[in-house]
Parts: structure tokens; C-alpha cells; sequence
């Protein structure tokens, strides 16, 4: 006798989840496919660019969902009892922190009537974009809840970040800036700057802020790219994760940066550790192939991203990062535990500090340094949540990817100042939201996948009890 229809879990019997994370995609594109300096005119400046003005516009969606009992109460990662809902609620409440010791910052800050306007400005500027920053985290944990959203949301990622590697190639090999091009109607441009020029070549930003900024995004996409080119659900998607992935490591030393080397290592040494040798062999030997191309088609560039490493003791820009460690001192004495307030380190009136914890050691001093840890933290937790939920190599190599990325952006805080560029801020945010977004969906499958018999209607479980003769 054959087993009809009725022994099929009911799980099996759902209908598939039709809903498409449209905002997240659209953030996702633009926020690489448009120019960061990019803003509607007015006194928002970066916080007018698109992807910031979606960031608050999602803060504004979370905000309002909280009020709202029966939004709340459909609410599917925060109101359901699931084994991850204490996990996750986690993650959330150091958002919440984290955007309490900035608005406890902001109140540090020095507002009279003789500190320059632009300060204040400034000011109001930095909690403003803290507010974007953790708006989008929490949109993602609130919003994302099956695989295929979290895929659709990384594949727009990979989209945006093509179009600017396309563009800062030709910045690269025409010397042209073609930002100017991406610009949408209405928005201007806050850059006051061009290309830069370093040991004798142009150094690319495709659509970033700075040939630093480019050059961390580039490193960071790269484990993704990588990820979807394993293992994509269609042909298509593997196709085109795959040519992402060599114009990513194409693009790699065309900024003529350190920052790219460094991230580059951090991110294989965290990504390969999910990997087969045979992968590692692969990646290994494309590394290489890709190194001889630029050794013999670009020597000149060859030679002068070598030179920026064994020549790094007479490089003025090493010389001024650690002649910034004596000044930094001084302001932290000053105010050690709250600091000087947000926005307090407008280059017009103090100085750049390309370091991201000394920028924040006299902004915030001790205070801000533990709600910066505490972020890192958050991630780092996160990607551990969703490492014990996976369950399938693609699932671990998804993760690993995740957590190389993060780990990329992480440590390029110790070489530019992380938080006055939009594209690298945003995308560490988005992935804290991505891991804890990522905890859910892997429990919550795992559940279904682990249902008891009880969880079949009762015909089924008769005739599974007696077998099938």
C-alpha cells in the first residue's frame, strides 16, 4: 500500500514566502552604485545622501512598529517564541546602547554661542547619522527572515559594488572622474577634490569617498562575491557573482593603497578558514595569475604598490598617523571619560586623524571607545549565533564570508577614520544586522526541520506507525 499525500509534514505544505526586501535591495544598490557625495542640497550634507536618508527613513519604520501593538505583535523575530528569540534580543539591545552613548555624546558636545556654527552642525550631522546606522540594523533583524531575503539584499550589494569598481577602473586608466555621471537630478556633490596621485598613478575611488574607503569596500565584497560564486542557486547567479569576484580582485591594488593589502589578508585568513585545500589551491593560484598580470602588463604599478610597504618608514602619511598619537594624548587628558562630544574633530578647526579609535577617544573618550568595542562585540556574537545554527556547507560558507567581510571593515579602523565615510559605516551596520538576522532564519529552519510526528496531521501519523506494506 503506498503512502499518500497525507504523510507530508505540514511544514512542507506552506506556501512559499512571496515577499521581496525591496528597501534593503534598493539601499543595498545604491549605496555603491551612486556617488557617497551624493546629497540633496541643504544643511543634512552626508546625511542628504540616499542611502542615509533610507537608513532613517527604516529607523523611523522600526520606531513606529514599536508603537504600534498589533504591528509588534506580528512582529515574527521579536514577538515569536523561538530557542533564538533570547539571542537575538541580544543583538538588539546593544543597538540600543550603542545609540544611547552616542545621543549621551552629543549632549557633551560644546554649544554656546562662541563655538564656530559649523561645529554645531557637525554635531547634529553625527547623531543624525548614528541614527541612520542603527535604523538599518534594526530594519534588517525586524524585517529579513528568510534566506532568499538575505540573498536578494547581498546580490543588490554585489550589483552596486560592480558598477563602482567599473568606475573607479576607468578613473584609473583615464584619469577621469566619472562620478559626475552618477550624480541623480536634484542631488549635488559635496566633494571638493579630485583623483588623487600616488607614486605617479592615479589612485581610484569608483564611488567612495576615498581611495582608502575603495580600497576596504573592495576586500571586504570580495568573501561575498566568492560565497555566490560557489554556491549560487542558478547559473546566472554564479555567472555573475564570478566576474564580480575577478573585478574585485582586479581592482584590489588599483587604489595604490596598504589598506587593500591589509584587509585583503584579513579577510583570506578568515574566509579560507571554512574552506576545502582544493579552494584554497584555486584562490591561491588566481591570486598569483592575477599578481603576474599586473606584473607584467603594469610593472610601474607593481613596483609602486611594493614600494609602498618597503618604503613605508619615509611615507609621509605614516609619519603624520603616528605624529597624531601626541595630539590625541592631550585632547584625551583633557576629557578622558565623555570626551569632546560628536562631531568635535572637524578637520577645519582641529585636525584629520586617520584612525578611527583616536578620532573616537577624543569625540567620546572611554565612554565611546567601550560603545565601539561594544558594537564589535554585538557582530562578533552574532556571527558565533549563526555559526552554531548552520547546518550545510553553504550555510558555514555564508557565514565565514560574512564574518571575513566584517573582520575586513574591523580592522581598517585602525587605518582611517571608519566613521566619516558612508559606504564603509553603512556596510558594517547592515552585516551586524545580516548576522543576527541570519541567527533567526537558521533556527527558526532548523525547527521545522527537526519537527516531531506530532506535527503531521493524524491520518499520517497512523499510517507511519503501522508502515508501509
Amino acid at each position: 500500500m503506498s503512502v499518500g499525500p497525507e504523510l507530508v509534514p505540514v511544514r512542507d505544505q506552506q506556501p512559499r514566502d512571496m515577499r521581496l526586501p525591496f528597501a534593503l535591495m534598493a539601499f543595498g544598490f545604491v549605496l555603491f552604485a551612486l556617488p557617497s557625495e551624493a546629497v540633496l542640497p541643504g544643511p543634512l550634507r552626508g546625511n542628504g545622501s540616499p542611502a542615509r536618508l533610507l537608513g532613517l527613513l527604516m529607523f523611523a519604520c522600526v520606531a513606529l512598529s514599536l508603537c504600534s501593538p498589533a504591528r509588534r505583535a506580528s512582529n515574527q523575530l521579536l514577538s515569536r517564541r523561538t530557542r533564538a528569540q533570547p539571542l537575538i534580543l541580544v543583538g538588539v539591545m546593544i543597538l540600543a546602547v550603542y545609540l544611547m552613548i552616542q545621543c549621551v555624546l552629543f549632549t557633551q558636545g560644546d554649544k554656546s554661542a562662541t563655538v564656530p556654527a559649523d561645529i554645531v552642525a557637525a554635531e547634529i550631522r553625527s547623531l543624525l547619522g548614528s541614527v541612520a546606522f542603527v535604523g538599518l540594523s534594526l530594519f534588517i533583524i525586524t524585517t529579513v527572515r528568510t534566506r532568499r531575503a538575505i540573498d536578494l539584499v547581498l546580490l543588490s550589494i554585489l550589483a552596486g559594488a560592480a558598477i563602482s569598481v567599473c568606475i573607479g577602473l576607468l578613473q584609473g586608466l583615464m584619469n577621469v572622474d566619472y562620478r559626475d555621471f552618477l550624480v541623480p537630478p536634484g542631488f549635488v556633490e559635496t566633494r571638493q577634490v579630485g583623483l588623487a596621485i600616488r607614486e605617479g598613478f592615479t589612485r581610484v575611488t569608483g564611488t567612495a569617498a576615498h581611495p582608502i574607503e575603495f580600497s576596504v569596500l573592495v576586500s571586504a565584497l570580495l568573501p561575498i562575491a566568492l560565497h555566490y560564486t560557489r554556491f549560487g542557486a542558478t547559473s546566472r547567479i554564479r555567472l555573475f557573482t564570478g566576474c564580480v569576484s575577478v573585478l574585485l580582485l582586479v581592482a584590489v591594488p588599483a587604489s595604490v593603497s596598504r589598506s587593500a593589502i591589509v584587509t585583503l589578508g584579513v579577510v583570506a585568513l578568515i574566509y579560507m578558514i571554512a574552506q576545502p585545500l582544493k579552494v584554497i589551491f584555486a584562490s591561491v593560484a588566481a591570486v598569483g595569475v592575477i599578481t603576474a598580470v599586473y606584473y607584467v602588463a603594469a610593472p610601474d604599478l607593481f613596483a609602486a604598490v611594493k614600494n609602498l610597504f618597503t618604503g613605508a618608514a619615509k611615507d609621509p602619511s605614516i609619519t603624520t598617523r603616528l605624529d597624531d598619537y601626541k595630539y590625541v594624548g592631550d585632547m584625551f587628558r583633557l576629557k578622558p571619560w565623555l570626551g569632546h562630544g560628536l562631531g568635535s574633530t572637524v578637520p577645519e578647526h582641529t585636525r584629520y586623524l586617520d584612525n578611527q579609535w583616536l578620532q573616537v577617544l577624543v569625540m567620546g573618550g572611554v565612554v565611546g571607545a567601550v560603545a565601539l568595542i561594544l558594537l564589535i562585540v554585538g557582530g562578533v556574537v552574532g556571527i558565533t549565533g549563526a555559526l552554531r545554527e548552520t547546518r550545510t556547507p553553504g550555510d558555514r560558507d555564508l557565514v565565514f564570508a560574512l564574518a571575513a567581510s566584517f573582520g575586513a571593515i574591523v580592522v581598517s579602523t585602525t587605518v582611517f577614520d571608519l566613521f566619516s565615510f558612508q559606504q564603509a559605516v553603512l556596510l558594517i551596520f547592515l552585516l551586524y544586522g545580516l548576522f543576527w538576522s541570519l541567527v533567526a532564519v537558521l533556527s527558526d529552519e532548523n525547527e521545522r526541520s527537526t519537527d516531531k510526528p506530532e506535527s503531521l496531521p493524524r491520518i499520517g501519523k497512523q499510517a507511519a506507525a503501522q508502515g508501509v506494506r
